[in-house]
């Protein structure tokens, strides 16, 4: 198992404790090699040490939009699984979540047409994980077969540019607000909002994760007790509003 983009080698220590099999991590960053000592997941920041051997499976999870190089991608999809491998994606689904694209640091943003289009190319069937909850990301599996199925992705109802305007339009929206407010969440979007914001309107954040009480979020505290907020509490995630609103109030 090949996990690219791995960090900490967490997801890997996971599958390690339910299935048997070799462990694999790369990742660019030398000073991560830390994270593996006393493990047995070989770490790596060589692409060539990655492209010399076969995998049964190859993880990008919430990684792949940051690789500048998709032709190493590529030839590692092509030339380095194993028959019967698969290939499971993880990022973030833009036209869902806008947000998403405001990661100054990405290179790439995909969506489950372009997803499929590549797919296709590379000669994979890609099986979408549907139904997920809240639908923020974008997750498949890639499988080798003789018979790909080129079924028609229905027309996404809008594009990167529209999304840029939208966020433009929210964007000003936001900027104008006078308020003194706390922002749900430490999320994306809970950091997109409050960086738009003027700092005096910001009370702090609230998240229901214990770990992250007594901590801040750009210089702001995070409180994780609802009666520790007493002002407006802003809610930057528009398709859960109502159910999170009915939760909170």
């Amino acid at each position: 198992i090949l996990d690219l983009g791995a960090f900490d080698g967490t997801l890997l220590k996971i599958l390690g404790e339910k299935v048997q099999g070799n462990m694999f991590a790369y990742d660019i960053n030398e000073s991560l090699k830390s994270f593996y000592e006393g493990s047995e997941i070989s770490y790596t920041t060589s692409k060539e040490e990655c492209e010399s051997r076969k995998y049964d499976l190859i993880i990008t999870s919430q990684s792949l939009m940051y690789f500048s190089d998709l032709n190493f991608i590529k030839r590692l999809f092509k030339e380095c699984l194993k028959d019967n491998g698969k290939i499971f994606i993880q990022v973030p689904d833009v036209l869902e979540n806008p947000c998403a694209i405001t990661l100054g640091d990405q290179r790439s943003f995909f969506t489950r047409k372009s997803l499929k289009k590549n797919a296709e190319t590379l000669n994979f069937n890609c099986i979408y994980f549907e139904n997920l909850q809240p639908k923020k990301e974008i997750v498949c599996l890639l499988e080798t077969g003789k018979n790909i199925v080129k079924s028609v992705e229905p027309e996404e109802s809008h594009d990167l540019n529209s999304i840029i305007a939208l966020l433009n339009e929210k964007s000003s929206v936001i900027k104008k607000i006078k308020e003194r407010i706390y922002i749900l969440g430490t999320t994306i979007n809970a950091s997109w909002v409050g960086a738009l914001m003027n700092e005096e309107n910001i009370a702090g954040f609230f998240d229901e994760d214990p770990s992250k009480k007594n901590k801040t979020l750009l210089k702001k505290n995070i409180y994780s007790e609802v009666n520790s907020v007493s002002e407006v509490l802003l809610v930057p995630y528009p398709d859960e509003s109502r159910s999170l609103f009915n939760k909170f109030s």
